[in-house]
């Protein structure tokens, strides 16, 4: 990777863990969930505006890969809160973190097994039109 690269990782690194330690205790729960749920809609909305902008595709199930992989480390999170600690309250901050990150990595994992597992018959020449870019009448049929 390049130099540059990596300091501007470190750099953003360094940022949210300052706002993490200083802006968070002060601002309150509301605030933070505020911030939290748009930093979420900014990464799927970004994240779509690559899929649509950029390659020009329309994605609908771009939402339910979305879910799939939040419900999967929301479950993973919950379980395994309740399997360790026998809690699933705050009061373990770093092993309720570490779970989280874990929990979030899975996710996104089968996030993408899951699109992969959408995208498979498309690749096989199963799609709609055999892989060709037939319309939906071409049905689901081996070519």
């Amino acid at each position: 990777m390049n130099n540059t690269v990596i300091q501007a990782v470190l750099w953003i690194f360094a940022i949210a863990l300052l706002l993490q330690f200083t802006v968070r205790p002060v601002t309150g729960e509301y605030v933070e969930r505020i911030v939290l749920d748009s930093g979420i809609a900014v990464i799927l909305a970004v994240s779509l505006n690559i899929v649509n902008g950029y390659t020009g595709q329309f994605s609908i199930g771009h939402a339910a890969f979305f879910a799939i992989g939040g419900y999967t480390a929301a479950a993973i999170t919950y379980y395994t809160s309740l399997l360790l600690f026998n809690d699933v309250s705050n009061i373990y901050f770093l092993p309720q973190t570490l779970v989280w990150i874990v929990a979030t990595i899975i996710g996104g994992l089968v996030a993408a097994a899951a699109g992969w597992l959408v995208g498979l018959p498309g690749r096989v020449g199963w799609s709609s039109g055999g892989g060709r870019g037939g319309g939906a009448s071409a049905g689901w049929w081996p070519v």
